[in-house]
């Protein structure tokens, strides 16, 4: 009775039936000393689990099992070591719908819906044949079948799960393995057997319902390859956990590029990463130096446990791995561990005794978005870090080189930008150019200074946005930190709405382009008072990776502009006007603690009230125009009949105001 209630997840009835055998018989049984060790420790009673793992080894010398509990134990110290709850994440099981007393796992977020989640299930039963070699049927068996589930949000909870195109899901084991990046290619392996890795594709065409998908011959992989775990990062590369390469002991993680001849050999990602055991169901964010993957290495709390690895830049090369520890993990099984696309969520699978019974799918929630996996790298991905150190510190070479001058007075004074890595703006290359900039408005107090954040975000989001104005605030902070008056620091935020270099060439991205784009200009305003030229350093590439947008943005913004404040928060604005309209903006001002949200840019008041109308049919009732001057919002109070005769259209907007 308590081997069965252990297997239907009744842990607490089975320690309650092993301590009244043991009361009853009076013997201290190898077994049942066992059994209610696993039952302790699946409920992370640790150090129970740890008291009867040492009875069973006392009586147990010569068992074959022996050097399995002994790692068991060592699995129970880790235990106690994470044995607190995390309240920085949420883990919640995706429910009956979803989850059945099968197994369920893989799932993986739909590429082009965040809402939608696909899985492999062993939920279906059916009528199996069996044949001898001659071809002649031997029998037909009921078993049990693998196939590929999908579901999604439906007011607000999670719908039951249907089954993929009946024409994948044949009689034989079809597991889910990825997508493409478009989310247009199913990546999935069909064989008799489910650990085998004969991968197929599909590409979703609804013309050709018929058909059951193709084999996938293009790929890196071994006949028959016992895979456990795949995944493509930009459709270029593409990492997975083998049993059947060189490797350091049972699955290794490997990855292996495409480029014009194929596919490249797999390479191991190392002694940093691999160990003795097993090493499974890789992912990679999207900064290309953030790996999850499982392991049931001696450092798990039991069974396989989430591992996050950071690629060391600077090092060039991994740091130790992580135990994610609880709620992530458990002392059951926790693999395929996904984060979401916005960051704030991730989809596992796990056996562990809380579920349904087997392996069920878990969903996670994170108090804060993982930054890690919203904006790529420059290079894209860590196997670049060295030859494109290579360069860039040439590059920095260069610029510091040039802004080294003698205590003589200056002529010219080269106003510089700032390179940046997801948050990292205050690093060391970008503190030598802000300590001279400071040097300059110390000296010259009465400048304004804008900060104005670049990315190179194709699409420009509210997220964008908002990063964007949230790294000019590092920025401000230094500043004010050395001395310059807050009354004179004007934030902005552009996203990735006026690149300077084109992101991508010919579908692929464009990596230097995308390196320049993630950048930091400064504006400075009131220079009739500085007795020398200032000159705007901007970084110098082939001409044929020139974007015109940057160029022309610089153009129009000289003089008199307008654009449409459609609200005024102090969060990140949640709605869906910034994708909906042109040249949307960020920007705080001094005498402001919100943010200002606004969109349209316009040289003519009569554009900016049509576009105003727009905006109030979107529900922003308080809207409003504000004018510019040369970049800087224009005060109603700094407005003279000489600046009107300047800018006649001025005029009109006065009328607005009064």
């Amino acid at each position: 009775m308590a081997k069965a209630q252990f297997e239907s997840i009744d842990c607490e009835g089975a320690i309650v039936n092993l301590k009244h055998l043991e009361e009853e018989t009076k013997k201290n049984d190898p077994g049942v000393n066992l059994l209610r060790a696993k039952a302790h420790h699946q409920l992370h009673q640790f150090a129970s689990a740890i008291e009867y793992y040492k009875l069973f080894l006392a009586s147990s010398v010569k068992d074959e099992r022996y050097p399995d509990v002994v790692n068991e134990i060592k699995r129970c110290a880790s235990g106690l070591k994470f044995n607190f709850i995390s309240d920085d994440v949420l883990v919640e099981n995706m429910g009956s719908e979803v989850n059945s007393r099968m197994d369920d796992f893989g799932p993986i977020e739909s590429p082009n819906y965040s809402a939608r989640v696909y899985f492999s299930s062993t939920r279906s039963l059916r009528i199996q044949d069996r044949f001898a070699d001659d071809g002649s049927l031997m029998e037909s068996v009921q078993g049990v079948d693998t196939d590929m589930f999908g579901t999604e949000i439906e007011n607000g909870a999670w719908a039951k799960a249907e089954a993929l195109n009946p024409r994948l899901n044949t009689a034989q084991h079809e597991v889910l393995q990825d997508f493409s990046e478009d989310g247009m290619t199913l990546f999935f392996s069909r064989t008799q057997n489910v650990n085998e890795g004969q991968l197929w594709i599909d590409t979703f065409n609804s013309g050709d319902l018929e058909n059951i998908g193709n084999i996938w011959n293009e790929g890196p992989f071994l006949p028959h390859e016992n895979i456990r775990g795949l995944y493509f990062f930009n459709d270029s590369v593409v990492f997975f956990s083998s049993s059947q390469r060189e490797g350091f002991g049972g699955y290794d993680l490997f990855y292996c590029r495409k480029n014009i001849s194929g596919w490249s050999a797999p390479v191991n990602l190392g002694d940093q990463i691999n160990s003795v055991f097993d090493e499974v169901t890789p992912f990679i964010c999207l900064d290309g130096r953030t790996l999850y993957f499982s392991s049931n290495r001696l450092s798990s709390i039991g069974g396989f446990d989430i591992f996050e690895a950071k690629f060391n830049e600077r090092g060039n090369q991994w740091l130790s791995p992580a135990n994610l520890g609880r709620p992530l993990n458990s002392a059951g099984n926790d693999l395929f561990y996904r984060i979401s696309s916005n960051g704030l969520m991730a989809f596992f699978s796990s056996d562990r005794k809380a579920g349904l019974g087997g392996h069920d799918i878990y969903s996670s929630y994170f108090k804060q978005p993982k930054l890690s996996n919203l904006n790529a790298s420059v290079p894209i991905l860590f196997s670049e870090v060295h030859d494109f150190q290579l360069f860039n510190e040439s590059l920095v070479d260069i610029q510091n080189g040039s802004n080294r001058q003698s205590e003589a007075p200056m002529a010219v004074f080269d106003v510089p930008y700032l390179l940046y890595r997801d948050d990292q703006v205050l690093t060391p290359q970008n503190q030598p150019k802000l300590d001279k900039l400071v040097g300059f408005l110390q000296t010259y107090p009465h400048i304004n200074i804008e900060i104005i954040c670049h990315s190179d975000q194709t699409a420009v989001s509210n997220f964008d946005l908002f990063f964007s104005i949230k790294r000019t605030e590092q920025i401000a902070a230094y500043l004010k930190s050395k001395g310059i008056k807050s009354t004179s620091i004007f934030l902005k935020g552009m996203g990735g709405n006026y690149p300077m270099a084109v992101n991508e060439i010919d579908g692929k991205d464009n990596e230097t382009g995308r390196f320049y784009n993630r950048r930091i200009d400064f504006k400075l305003h009131i220079l009739d008072q500085v007795p020398m030229k200032v000159n705007y350093q901007m970084p110098e590439f082939m001409h044929s990776m020139k974007d015109g947008r940057l160029e022309a943005f610089n153009e129009k913004v000289k003089g008199l502009t307008y654009r449409v404040q459609f609200v005024m928060l102090d969060q990140l604005y949640k709605g869906n006007v910034i994708g909906k309209y042109q040249d949307s903006m960020i920007e705080k001002n001094p005498k402001s603690e919100s943010y200002a949200y606004c969109s349209g840019m316009f040289n003519s008041f009569k554009d900016a009230l049509s576009h105003l109308s727009q905006i109030k049919t979107e529900g922003f009732s308080e809207s409003k125009i504000v004018a510019y001057l040369d970049g800087l919002r224009l005060q109603s109070t700094g407005v003279d009949e000489d600046l009107i005769q300047t800018y006649p259209d001025l005029r009109n907007y006065m009328l607005y105001l009064n």
